[in-house]
């Protein structure tokens, strides 16, 4: 509260007025304390204490508290944008969830009536749903009308725990099968896209989708964070799980449902879904740690280290992926770099003890058939005198290593002490693009004298190309 004086001239003399002015001394923050959020119990008006939590994942983040904990079991449709900030659970029960699906509500459904917010039929087979429309017509994820947030990689089925095996095509015709679906997005470059071209989603459906539980996954990240911590989290059905940046801690998270959305911005036609990404455009991306995670059904890897720049150098420091289990990701760790500066590189870099489990095996979308990248490791790098340690990791069924085509590259991992379960067919060493040096192992002896030594020569020649002197291969019969 401050004291002024006015002046005010007025014909025949001046009065002073005394006035008490309030002026707020300080914005309400939670800065250096802690709030609690819940979506079933709480309320944005509350003071976001454990008795009276905030419901929104907004609002905890706009109180400035530095620790932000998420009711157990409850539900949120949102996404998260932290610095500095530590994310955890309070009381007792299942992993709060971030939940990237937009759902349109059921009703009364009116043949022909598109402003309803439901699917239309609008030729033989082919649905579509106007995703610009919110208020009381959808509810989940709310994307602000035109949004590129709408572009969706899948269709699921919240009933079922199910993505359809759903597959973004690249134009109309393309959809030929059930849950293929499309949005005008232009193909040549997609980084000439506009919001609106995602205003409308189409699919191919055999029935009337109007009397489903179908969701449709949004495209962007459920949690972007630096220099803090994010844990005991359920991630599901987003464009990207969880990307970080530096001086970040990820643990305990389970990460399933990623991608399928077109990669706005690229110079191509390319289908994101990474499930912990780490980007790196400039400089040094360091200190980083993720450890315990469940990574599940991701339409490109469960975690990488990548990035690339054509004018800057790109490196990444002291970051370690430990101990998490990765299921049907198309592949499980990627990694990428490709600077312009000759200290490009990897410094202390690890993927250790981790369990990666049917790589690129039913990853719950539909896969394109010349898709040859599903494996458990895929390196991409320009880089030739520093590499990421892949080391005491257990992988089980599903091709092993993949390179791309970088003047034919394969020695781009340090490999130390893995264990690699594979069946007979599966490939040891596959190519980026599939042309060339595919080492399978064998299904009969060949021209050898049995097929123990057609099985020798075929590890024995992905040791050479590879460099990797220690994994240790165990053949399923």
């Amino acid at each position: 509260m401050k004291l002024h004086i006015l002046k005010l001239n007025v014909s025949g003399g001046c009065f002073f007025i005394l006035c008490l002015i309030f002026i707020p001394l300080f914005v309400e923050s939670k800065t250096d304390a802690v709030c609690y959020v819940s979506s079933s119990e709480g309320r944005d008006s509350n003071d976001g204490d454990i008795a009276l939590p905030f419901r929104t994942l907004k609002r905890a983040v706009e109180s400035g508290a530095d620790t932000i904990l998420l009711k157990a079991g409850d539900v949120f449709y949102e996404r998260m944008v932290l610095d500095g900030r530590v994310v955890d659970m309070y009381g007792n029960g299942d992993k709060p969830t971030l939940y990237g699906v937009k759902i349109p509500k059921k009703g009364t459904w009116e043949c022909g009536k598109l402003e309803d917010g439901k699917w239309k039929k609008c030729a033989s087979k082919i649905w579509r749903v106007n995703l610009s429309l919110e208020d009381d017509r959808y509810a989940g994820f709310m994307t602000g009308g035109s949004s590129f947030f709408n572009n969706v990689g899948a269709v699921v089925n919240l009933a079922t725990d199910d993505m359809n095996g759903c597959r973004k095509v690249p134009r109309y015709d393309d959809m030929v099968e059930n849950f293929d679906i499309w949005q005008d997005c232009p193909v040549e470059v997609p980084s000439s896209s506009t919001p609106q071209d995602f205003d409308y989603l189409y699919m191919y459906f055999d029935g009337n989708p109007n009397e489903y539980d179908f969701g449709m996954t949004m495209g962007t990240s459920a949690v972007s964070i630096k220099n803090g911590e994010v844990k005991n989290l359920n991630i599901k059905y987003w464009g990207y799980g969880i990307v970080f940046k530096d001086n970040v801690r990820i643990s305990n998270c389970d990460i399933d449902g990623i991608g399928g959305h077109i990669l706005r911005g690229y110079r191509v036609w390319v289908i994101c879904g990474n499930g912990i990404e780490s980007y790196i455009s400039e400089g040094v991306r360091h200190d980083c740690i993720i450890e315990g995670c469940n990574v599940s059904r991701t339409f490109d890897c469960g975690a990488t280290i990548q990035g690339g720049s054509k004018v800057n150098s790109v490196k990444a420091e002291n970051i370690v992926f430990r101990n998490n289990t990765f299921k049907n990701c198309c592949q499980t760790y990627e990694e990428f770099l490709s600077g312009t500066g000759a200290d490009d590189r990897f410094c202390n870099c690890v993927f250790e003890d981790n369990l990666s489990v049917d790589a690129g095996i039913n990853t719950g979308f539909r896969d394109y058939a010349n898709r040859y990248k599903r494996c458990h490791f895929l390196s991409g790098s320009y880089l030739r005198n520093s590499k990421m340690i892949i080391r005491n990791n257990i992988v089980v069924n599903g091709n092993y290593y993949c390179a791309a085509a970088y003047d034919r590259m394969y020695r781009q991992a340090q490999w130390e002490g893995n264990i690699c379960i594979i069946k007979r067919g599966q490939d040891l060493l596959g190519h980026y693009f599939g042309t060339a040096d595919v080492i399978k192992v064998p299904t009969d002896k060949g021209k050898f004298h049995d097929i123990k030594e057609a099985t020798d020569s075929a590890i024995s020649r992905y040791r050479y190309l590879t460099g990797d002197q220690t994994t240790e291969f165990i053949i399923i019969e």
